[in-house]
């Protein structure tokens, strides 16, 4: 997972992905549309673009994102002003392209696991469910639930393979409450996912499109790991 990245943005201590295993994370633009009726986001790296959907009354908090070094972070939007409060609940999704012809999906999850363990003796992993409708590009779906990890109450972690690289989408919860009242976001955010491409050359011409169609689509470069 995003190792315990710490207090670094807003007082946001994030469970996640490991970037270390083998693969370079390579997420360099988001792109936003904020229509009421088709409010996405395209995501990529060389060899990954995907699109997610922000939740209903959700918001996606690109400031947090950013100093986090990860493309998304949604929360609820009641939450926007109560930075204390954001950490209860949150979901992101961030991708990380194959750096070494040695690296694979099956070690990158395990390694995730591992280290996960590590953290503290009482942590429990679960496999997991979780339905993503449009599967195509899609290689391989790994999911867990990770239940007592330090200062959270439960994270649901699903890890997706394509060609060339992992996207993970993390639901992460501090408390059982938190939990319970979003896990049905989860389920639909998770469900709507979908990878659109591998190869560079279509991914720059799917930006450039999704860019001329939608004006008003919000550019923004999320920092390198």
């Amino acid at each position: 997972m995003l190792e315990m990245l710490g207090e670094i943005a807003l007082k946001i201590n994030l469970s996640g992905v490991n970037m270390k295993y083998l693969l370079f994370a390579t997420l360099l633009f988001t792109f936003s549309c904020s229509s009421n009726s088709d409010n996405f986001y395209l995501v990529n790296g060389k060899f990954h673009l995907f699109k997610v959907y922000t939740p209903l009354n959700w918001v996606n908090n690109i400031e947090i994102a950013h100093k986090n070094g990860i493309a998304t972070f949604f929360h609820p939007d009641n939450l926007l002003n109560d930075q204390d409060a954001i950490s209860n609940v949150y979901i992101y999704a961030n991708g990380f392209d194959f750096n070494s012809p040695s690296a694979n999906f099956d070690a990158f999850v395990n390694t995730e696991i591992s280290n996960i363990k590590k953290l503290s003796k009482d942590v429990i992993v679960e496999k997991a469910n979780y339905i993503i409708a449009n599967t195509k590009h899609i290689k391989n779906i790994r999911s867990y639930s990770f239940i007592n990890i330090p200062n959270r109450y439960r994270d649901e972690c699903v890890y997706i393979e394509s060609d060339k690289s992992v996207i993970a989408v993390i639901y992460s919860t501090k408390t059982k409450n938190a939990y319970n009242d979003n896990i049905k976001v989860f389920i639909n955010f998770i469900n709507s996912f979908s990878f659109l491409s591998s190869n560079p050359a279509e991914i720059s011409e799917l930006i450039r499109k999704d860019k001329s169609e939608r004006p008003n689509t919000v550019y923004s470069k999320v920092p390198k790991q």
